[in-house]
């Protein structure tokens, strides 16, 4: 085991914000740490090892946040959510080091006529793996970055619900 003074870890924070776009309003705002999950790891290791290929790169990237039913509290190594309902690309491009340096910031709303009938307890942050489509059943490789379990929302007609996801790396 190498020992060092120096360490460095990953933080991550979870925003939600759910609008009811009808009334234009903020319905709830949550705003949390989240656990940073052995898939993060496992990309950062891959990231700086020479012997990365770019498939590699392509297929650990921060891709996805997936939303889902699961209540299990979450462990550093869960590989996926407990029930995964919804997956969706985050928005492109990430905000990187802004306004903190260390910090990758990344979104996703789940519109109003997307996940509709579902009560969500559950998000993921997680990577590519081997298909560009995250709802794609011949998907393989994917890393679980960060999961956090949350108070249910249930998702309607009329309502978004926007995730906000940020990781950072603290020395």
């Amino acid at each position: 085991m190498i020992q060092d003074a120096s360490t460095v870890k990953l933080q991550g924070e979870l925003r939600i914000c759910v609008r009811d776009v009808v009334f234009n309003r903020i319905i709830r705002r949550f705003r949390f740490p989240n656990l940073v999950c052995r898939g993060a790891k496992t990309a950062l290791a891959k990231l700086m090892s020479q012997d990365t290929v770019p498939a590699d790169y392509e297929q650990n990237k921060i891709w996805a946040i997936y939303a889902g039913t699961g209540t299990t509290d979450p462990l550093t190594t869960d590989d996926t959510l407990k029930t995964p309902v919804f997956k969706k690309v985050c928005t492109h491009p990430y905000t990187v080091n802004s306004p903190v340096p260390g910090i990758v910031t990344v979104e996703m709303t789940m519109e109003t006529g997307e996940g509709n009938g579902s009560t969500y307890t559950e998000a993921g942050l997680c990577s590519r793996g081997t298909l560009a489509d995250p709802n794609d059943p011949a998907i393989t490789g994917v890393l679980l970055y960060a999961r956090r379990v949350h108070a249910g929302i249930t998702k309607v007609l009329g309502m978004t619900i926007e995730y906000q996801w940020s990781l950072q790396v603290q020395l």
